[in-house]
């Protein structure tokens, strides 16, 4: 599928017209048209409604949309690799993350093993916690860094190895607006009616029963997942949510003016355990080092 199709296609979502694409690009807005007429065809579906003066998605154009940020920004980290690894033949460590708060604990390793290693390169990927099980089992990744919380992401007797990084316990980030945010603890009958947010850039299942397995109590329609944390720090820091923070690894950065406070939940067990992981039997001597070097 062209790849140029697919972004002309975002770009059409985003600024809602043929008219304002074809204007950036300075061609006819016909051509724009005639242009995504030709990624339908080839997609077999109609992406949008077209009306007068005006145009929406079509459900299939929904989820198309989702799909189409996902390959071109996996498109745009392959187009990163490749150029990191044209023209040597060094040794590479591919690593993926789930989130900005794996990637704290994440520098301080990797910064030793690039002292160690300077030779080596390293190639970062964010991902849902299943793909980097995926990634991990078909080869595609090295080492995974992820919070599990509530239940392992891994099958029983599975290929994939794993250590413990971290423990520590999931916190409630609460606005100072809000009484609670004073209080020492919370309990969940604290947060009756109040919306109860979580980070996960992908819909996942998995990270959405291991919520709800832990707090029991809360109405499954309080926890609502949002797809950024700068997201989940505007809502909370406005008394408008409050949101699961792993505690420890939070990032300072995106909490400048300390308008959130984090506050212990009580009454269930809130601990997770910041992992790497890898699949037994991976030959790679870079991972070798990295683990040689983090025992």
């Amino acid at each position: 599928m062209n790849i140029e199709l697919i972004q002309l296609f975002l770009e059409v979502v985003e600024l809602g017209s043929f008219k304002k694409v074809a204007e950036r690009h300075l061609i006819s807005q016909r051509a724009i048209s005639k242009k995504i007429g030709t990624l339908e065809m080839d997609l077999g579906v109609a992406l949008f409604k077209r009306q007068a003066n005006r145009i929406s998605l079509t459900p299939a154009g929904h989820f198309f949309y989702t799909a189409s940020q996902e390959m071109t920004n996996r498109f745009s980290e392959a187009l990163r690799e490749i150029q990191t690894l044209s023209g040597n033949t060094q040794e590479v460590l591919s690593v993926g993350y789930f989130s900005i708060f794996e990637s704290h604990v994440m520098q301080a390793r990797f910064q030793a093993f690039k002292q160690a290693h300077p030779a080596i390169n390293l190639i970062f990927r964010e991902e849902s916690i299943e793909h980097l099980s995926q990634s991990i089992l078909n080869g595609d990744l090295d080492l995974a860094f992820t919070i599990v919380y509530g239940q392992e992401p891994f099958l029983p007797n599975s290929q994939v190895r794993s250590k413990t990084v971290l423990k520590r316990e999931m916190v409630l980030g609460i606005s100072k607006q809000n009484p609670l945010s004073q209080q020492d603890s919370v309990l969940p009958r604290d947060l009756t009616d109040t919306k109860v947010l979580y980070y996960s850039a992908e819909n996942s299942a998995f990270l959405q029963r291991s919520f709800e397995t832990r707090n029991p109590e809360l109405d499954p329609h309080q926890l609502q997942r949002v797809t950024s944390v700068e997201q989940m720090e505007l809502l909370v820091a406005l008394d408008q949510a409050v949101a699961f923070y792993p505690a420890d690894i939070n990032d300072p950065l995106l909490n400048p003016n300390r308008q959130i406070n984090f506050v212990p939940v009580q009454g269930n067990d809130q601990t997770y355990h910041l992992v790497e992981f890898w699949r037994a039997g991976n030959q790679n001597p870079a991972l070798t080092k990295y683990q040689h070097l983090m025992l």
